[in-house]
């Protein structure tokens, strides 16, 4: 199955890239603040999460991993309550998989995406830089 994980590939194209998770390591949405902008100090509005460490990366990669849906779903189901600590209402996590299945389908295995605010995009590789 396609699905997004986080990745180094590019970190550094943008001056405020980050990616402090798992290189490889499934990601899901994090939590934005209220207010604030993409590229402000803060960087929720442009980061996606790890499943596992929870820290956030500013670069994704599009994979293809042995990983049922069902699996998939209960990864970010134990992420959701590892995060809040105590139960996840189903439709939360089957929710944000469906999603996160939806967003990878569009792109290519090996695709760099970032999230700017909304929007999910490809990175543009920058060769010779």
């Amino acid at each position: 199955m396609k699905v997004i994980v986080a990745t180094d590939k590019t970190q550094g194209q943008r001056k405020n890239d980050f990616c402090h998770a798992n290189v490889g390591e499934l990601v899901r949405f994090g939590f934005e603040c209220d207010g604030g902008t993409v590229d402000d100090k803060c960087g929720c509005k442009r980061a996606m999460a790890g499943i596992d460490s929870h820290k956030a990366t500013t670069t994704m990669e599009v994979v293809s991993k042995d990983i049922s849906r069902e699996e998939f779903e209960l990864l970010i189901k134990s992420s959701l309550v590892d995060a809040w600590g105590k139960g996840v209402a189903e439709k939360c996590y089957k929710e944000e998989a469906d999603e996160l299945i939806n967003i990878a389908k569009i792109f290519q295995i090996g695709d760099v995406i970032e999230k700017r605010g909304r929007k999910i995009q490809t990175r543009v590789v920058q060769v010779g830089v």
